[in-house]
């Protein structure tokens, strides 16, 4: 099940659809490839869960209006914020860090991003320039606005914000825009989609992941055992995560 939908705030749990709230784990889109690939190769004990995919906002959201998932997989400040709230119990299993990336569609004659001056040229050259929307709690999306209003940089009508970040490198991978701009490892490794480098300093941000549970139990346990465990690990390394 991959799903991404739904709004911030209380509406979270009635917009998120049916898909969504019986998910067993909600995650942020910067998990989805690592997660998506240990799914499909589920060790278990039990079937492999079901999963749906969102900004980490929307999914912190979602749980705090009433969802309860057997896990959660969001930004370490998000799951510190839920385990304030008490909506989170026991140990996080850490999945590693990631920065914020932009990609280009196959074929496109961009260069790579290593400093500010070529991250210029890159945002000047593009056709269209495509990232999460910062409103619904995107984190690659908020630092690259915050880049951009840094820089003092409007993209006007090549500028495209989508609701969740995975949908801009889908639509990079088909053409629809030729960058994508999201954590990394939603890029790395993408059909149709270039990785042109990571957003240079003074903009970048490393941001920590980690899997949590929201309803204790016996599947709760299980499913951080596989996600802390060395297949579970290497699959997050293996879409970027260090």
């Amino acid at each position: 099940m991959v799903t991404a939908a739904g709004l911030i705030g209380p509406a979270a749990l009635a917009q998120g659809g049916p898909e969504i709230l019986a998910a067993e784990i909600l995650a942020a889109g910067a998990t989805q490839h690592g997660l998506a690939a240990l799914l499909a190769s589920w060790p278990g004990p039990g079937p492999a869960p079901s999963a749906a995919y969102d900004t980490v906002g929307a999914q912190r959201d979602r749980v705090r209006a009433g969802a309860r998932p057997a896990v959660v997989t969001l930004s370490e400040e998000a799951v510190a914020a839920l385990r304030r709230e008490g909506l989170v119990h026991g140990e996080a299993v850490p999945l590693g860090r990631t920065g914020v990336g932009l990609g280009a569609r196959a074929g496109s004659s961009l260069p790579d991003v290593t400093d500010l001056e070529s991250l210029r040229r890159v945002l000047a050259a593009a056709e269209s320039v495509g990232w999460a929307d910062p409103a619904r709690g995107a984190t690659a999306g908020r630092l690259f606005q915050a880049a951009l209003d840094s820089m003092g940089l409007s993209l006007g009508p090549r500028g495209r914000l989508f609701s969740f970040g995975g949908e801009g490198v889908e639509a990079a991978g088909r053409g629809e825009v030729e960058v994508a701009v999201s954590q990394a490892t939603e890029l790395h490794g993408r059909p149709g989609v270039h990785f042109l480098g990571h957003l240079p300093e003074p903009f970048q941000a490393w941001t920590g992941y980690a899997a949590v549970a929201v309803t204790p139990g016996a599947r709760a346990d299980s499913i951080l055992a596989v996600m802390a465990s060395p297949a579970g690990q290497a699959a997050m390394r293996a879409t970027g995560f260090s």
